[in-house]
């Protein structure tokens, strides 16, 4: 079976009243042309160093970073503080259809994704704390107080930083700062990971990481 559809097969078997939601690792060897694009990149992804730190961490938790300016502007148009774990919704649909995309075009950055129980994180976080994002002109653009903007987008604009995902449902975590050492850093249960989207030349490899092989998660060869 092709790994795209053993994926596909997977994910339609463990998404009902689960959900499943994916973040991005992604390699910074392919150096964007605009500066200000590569700053626009970090904020929706986690550098792959994060990824492999945790990989080989035997711990049964995984620690994850949350960044700043997601969403929009407030109404005195700063962009937002809030911190946040990006992340896309896992379906048949658009999910699916972006890795598809992503593997027919060439893959120059994405190298893990974190497959994450989203009913799980609703539990370990909070209910608000884990946001369906949505567009903007639902409550008008301009308004919002900066501690609200992390919950909205403007979709049409998610094409410059997002492709091929830019059409998937997009869901973010808050990353409250750690009362220590007052950075938006914390450690998730391993009970509350999926799996993994991995290249296919990494596949082998990553079978042996620590954490993989120790809690058994599912490792998917799609990039």
């Amino acid at each position: 079976m092709k790994s795209l559809d053993r994926f596909g097969k997977w994910v339609r078997k463990n998404s009902y009243r689960r959900g499943i939601i994916c973040h991005f690792y992604i390699s910074e060897s392919e150096r964007p042309r605009k500066p200000s694009k590569k700053l626009k990149q970090k904020q929706y992804y986690s550098k792959t160093d994060y990824a492999f730190f945790n990989l080989f961490s035997p711990s049964k938790e995984w620690i994850v970073k949350g960044t700043i300016h997601h969403g929009v502007t407030d109404k005195w148009g700063d962009q937002c503080r809030v911190p946040c774990l990006n992340c896309f919704e896992v379906d048949e649909a658009k999910f699916l259809d972006a890795l598809e995309q992503l593997r027919t075009e060439g893959n120059p950055k994405f190298e893990v994704g974190l497959l994450l129980n989203k009913r799980k994180l609703r539990t370990h976080f909070g209910y608000d704390e884990v946001c369906d994002v949505d567009d903007v002109k639902k409550v008008g653009y301009g308004v919002l107080p900066n501690k609200e903007c992390w919950k909205y987008d403007i979709p049409s604009q998610r094409v410059k930083v997002l492709r091929p995902f830019h059409l998937c449902d997009v869901v973010r975590v808050r990353i409250r700062k750690s009362p220590i050492i007052r950075l938006p850093v914390h450690a998730i249960p391993i009970e509350v990971v999926m799996g993994l989207l991995v290249r296919r030349k990494d596949y082998r490899a990553m079978l042996d990481m620590p954490k993989v092989a120790k809690f058994g998660l599912e490792v998917f060869p799609v990039l």
